[in-house]
C-alpha cells in the first residue's frame, strides 16, 4: 500500500543554530540511537514488536545547517555520501542538502518513497517525532483498526466530567504507592460510563488510545536508546501533564495520555497485552480485564468516586465551558468565512496533506473536519498538481479516510494580507476578481504571506473576497 502523509497535530518551535562541534555529537548520538532501535527490533526486543522507525527508508532533516540522514535499505540520489553500514548492515548516508515542504512528508528520492521528517525542535524531540509517526506507518500496515477518527457530534457535560476524574485516576495509578487502589477506581468508572455512553463517543476514544496512545507509548519507551538510560514510569508524568493539562471541553490529545498511561500500567502488570492490541481489541478493554469488577461493585466504587472528587460540581463547570467553548469556536469561524481584510481561498477537490503550526490548538468543527484558526505556518506536501506555503492566517481541512488520515476534500485557508496578494492565470497577472476564469496551465497566488500554485486545467470562481479553485 502506498504511504500518505499523516497530519502532524504537534506545533514544533524554531531551534537556534548548534554549534558545529555540538552538532557532531549530537548527530552520533541520533544515528545510534536509530540503529540500535533498529537492531533491537531484530534482536525481538524493541518496544512494539517487529518495528522500527528505520525499516522503512527514513530522511531526517537536522536543525540549522545540519544537512540531512537517510536511513535504510535504499539507493541513495545523488549528493548523499555513506556514513556508515553496507554490506548486510543498516546504511546511513548524509547530504547537506535541505528539502522543501512540511516539517513531516514523504518523499521520492532516487525513484524510492521515504518518510521525510524535519527535526525543528532539537535532537530529542525530533527522535521522539520520527518514531511517533512512523509507527502509524506501521498500524495502518499491521493493525486491524477501524477507521474512526470522526470526533463524536455531541459531547455531554456528564462525559467531560467522568473522562476528567478518570486522567485523574490515571496520573494517580502512575505515581503513587497505592497505585491498584486508583486502577480499580478508573476501570469502575470508565465501566459505568462506558454502559450508558453513546457509541460514536465511545469508539473516538478507543480508537484515540489504540492508534495515538499506542504511539505515544512507543515513542516513550524508545528514548532509552537515546538517552542511554532506562526510564521510570513515574518519568512520564511530565508528558501526562502537558497532555492532560487542556480544557475540560473534549481534546484529543487528552487521549495520547490516558492511551499511553494504560499502556504503561499493562507493563506493570506483567500481560502479554500487545499481540490483543495489534487485532484491533481496545487498550481500555485489555485492562479491564486485568481488574476483577463485577457490575455491582463497579457501580458501587463509580459512584464513590464520582461523590469523592466532586462530580455534581464538575459536570456544572463543564456546561458553562461547553457554551463558552461552543461561542468562541463559532465565532472564530464565522471570522475565517467573512476573512476582513484578507482573502478566504477554497480549494475543491484537494487530496495532498498538510503539516502544520499553530497557536490557539486544533479543533473538529463537525465529522473530520478541523479548524486551526491562528496559523504559524502551514504546509502541503510535495505535488505535481498543488503547492501551498501559508504563514499566517487560518485554515479549515478535511481529513480524508484511510492511511495516515490524509487530507481529502475542501481545503479552506485565509491569506492576510490581501491587498498584497497577486493572481496569476496561465503566466499572466490577473486583478479582475469578479465571476469564473478558466485556467489552462496554471494558477498562483502569491504575497509575503502565502506562496499557493494549482496545475491546470481549472476553474475559479470569485464571491466578493472568497475564491474557489476547482480541477477540470
Amino acid at each position: 500500500m502506498k504511504k500518505k502523509l499523516v497530519i502532524g497535530f504537534i506545533a514544533l518551535a524554531a531551534a537556534g543554530l548548534l554549534s558545529v562541534r555540538s552538532f557532531a555529537s549530537e548527530r552520533e548520538k541520533v544515528i545510534d540511537a536509530f540503529l540500535s532501535l533498529h537492531s533491537a527490533a531484530a534482536a525481538g526486543r524493541s518496544p512494539w514488536p517487529g518495528y522500527s522507525p528505520v525499516g522503512a527508508p527514513l530522511l531526517v532533516e537536522l536543525p540549522g545547517e545540519g544537512g540531512s540522514l537517510l536511513f535504510g535499505p535504499v539507493k541513495p540520489p545523488t549528493g548523499f555520501q555513506l556514513l556508515s553500514g553496507g554490506g548486510g548492515a543498516m546504511s546511513v548516508y548524509y547530504s547537506t542538502a535541505q528539502f522543501q515542504g512540511p516539517d513531516f512528508s514523504v518523499l521520492l528520492l532516487g525513484g524510492e518513497e521515504v518518510t521525510r521528517i524535519r527535526f525543528v525542535a532539537g535532537m530529542e524531540t525530533g527522535f521522539r517525532f520520527a518514531v511517533h509517526e512512523a509507527f502509524h506507518f506501521f498500524q495502518w500496515d499491521k493493525f486491524k483498526m477501524k477507521d474512526t477518527q470522526n470526533m463524536p457530534g455531541k459531547i455531554s457535560a456528564e462525559t467531560l466530567a467522568d473522562a476528567y476524574i478518570e486522567r485523574q485516576l490515571l496520573y494517580n495509578a502512575l505515581v503513587s504507592e497505592d497505585w491498584k487502589s486508583s486502577l480499580r477506581s478508573f476501570v469502575a468508572l470508565r465501566r459505568h460510563r462506558y454502559a450508558a455512553e453513546k457509541k460514536d463517543v465511545r469508539e473516538y476514544e478507543e480508537n484515540r488510545e489504540l492508534t495515538e496512545g499506542i504511539a505515544m507509548y512507543v515513542e516513550w519507551k524508545s528514548l532509552p536508546y537515546l538517552r542511554g538510560k532506562v526510564l521510570e514510569d513515574g518519568e512520564a508524568i511530565e508528558d501526562l501533564q502537558k497532555l492532560f493539562n487542556v480544557r475540560m471541553p473534549y481534546f484529543m490529545f487528552s487521549f495520547y495520555g490516558s492511551g499511553l498511561a494504560q499502556c504503561l500500567i499493562l507493563d506493570r502488570l506483567g500481560v502479554d497485552w500487545k499481540k490483543d492490541a495489534q487485532l484491533g481489541k481496545p487498550v481500555f478493554g485489555i485492562l479491564s480485564g486485568q481488574v476483577k469488577l463485577d457490575e455491582r461493585d463497579a457501580s458501587v466504587e463509580a459512584a464513590r468516586v464520582r461523590a469523592s472528587h466532586g462530580f455534581g460540581e464538575l459536570v456544572e463547570k463543564a456546561r458553562g465551558e461547553i457554551l463558552s467553548y461552543e461561542r468562541a469556536l463559532e465565532y472564530l469561524v464565522n471570522k475565517h468565512k467573512k476573512a476582513a481584510r484578507g482573502l478566504r481561498v477554497v480549494l475543491k477537490n484537494n487530496k495532498v496533506a498538510g503539516n502544520s503550526s499553530g497557536e490557539d490548538g486544533i479543533h473538529y468543527i463537525g465529522g473530520r473536519t478541523l479548524f486551526l484558526p491562528v496559523v504559524n505556518r502551514f504546509q502541503l506536501a510535495p505535488s505535481p498538481q498543488v503547492k501551498l506555503a501559508l504563514y499566517g492566517g487560518s485554515v479549515i481541512m478535511d481529513l480524508g479516510i484511510g492511511r495516515g488520515g490524509n487530507l481529502t476534500g475542501e481545503l479552506d485557508f485565509v491569506v492576510k494580507d490581501a491587498d498584497k496578494a497577486v493572481l496569476k492565470f496561465d503566466g499572466k497577472v490577473f486583478s479582475q476578481r469578479t465571476s469564473c476564469r478558466r485556467f489552462v496551465k496554471e494558477m498562483s497566488i502569491k504575497s509575503p504571506s502565502v506562496d499557493f500554485w494549482r496545475a491546470g486545467p481549472g476553474r475559479v470562481c470569485y464571491t466578493g473576497n472568497k475564491i474557489e479553485v476547482a480541477p477540470e
